[in-house]
């Protein structure tokens, strides 16, 4: 009798965690309904996946891509999107999937220089000693080595990186930063933002963005 519990039991948890993750699934896209028409943004829960060539950046380019729940605004040329971004790589078997909240500001305000601040980690302390240059700072070896940061062009990101916001990062743990000209991206690696915790990411990107257009 006892061989067949463990199947039994999986049987239960396949069969009853698919409504429960469309429960899920459902309450925030209402939650997230809600938040958008308080804050003024428009709400789509499919949005048009061909959207991602647009924003032509590192993370938009794994694996096998989906988008969905995006609220967008557009104010005084600043256009503000939030969305969940998921993507697959590997093959269907052994594959991994990896989602995560995807804050995007686009305007003609922002004049950056392509390049990507990532939390550092074993990985990318490997990819230092392979030849993948880390932009460092010596006067901020907080900074340094907290973050992994990178682009073609190192004086333009020097330039850009000045005292104020290497200090406002030193702060912070855990940024992820895409920059390219006129956009940017900021997410916190393979984590859904609770909507109850979506104000405060927001006016964290506004603060990058107020930042990155200085």
């Amino acid at each position: 009798m006892w061989q067949y519990t463990g199947v039994i039991i999986i049987i239960l948890i396949f069969v009853i965690g698919i409504p429960v993750a469309l429960y899920m699934n459902k309450k925030r896209i209402r939650a997230l309904e809600n938040f958008a028409k308080s804050l003024g943004f428009e709400y789509s829960d499919l949005p048009d996946i061909s959207l991602i060539k647009r924003w032509n950046l590192p993370l938009f380019s794994l694996g096998k891509k989906n988008i969905f729940n995006m609220l967008t605004k557009e104010n005084d040329g600043v256009k503000i999107t939030l969305v969940d971004y998921q993507y697959r790589v590997g093959g269907s078997q052994n594959g991994k999937t990896y989602a995560q909240t995807v804050l995007i500001y686009e305007s003609k305000l922002l004049n950056l220089p392509s390049f990507t601040l990532s939390h550092e980690n074993i990985l990318h302390k490997m990819g230092s000693v392979l030849g993948h240059k880390d932009i460092n700072f010596d006067n901020f070896p907080k900074f340094s080595s907290q973050y992994q940061l990178n682009g073609k062009d190192e004086d333009k990101i020097r330039e850009l990186f000045n005292s104020d916001k290497l200090n406002f990062f030193e702060q912070r743990k855990k940024i992820n930063i895409e920059a390219d000209k006129n956009i940017f991206i900021y997410y916190r690696v393979r984590k859904f933002v609770a909507v109850k915790d979506m104000k405060i990411f927001l006016n964290e990107g506004q603060r990058i963005f107020n930042l990155l257009k200085s």
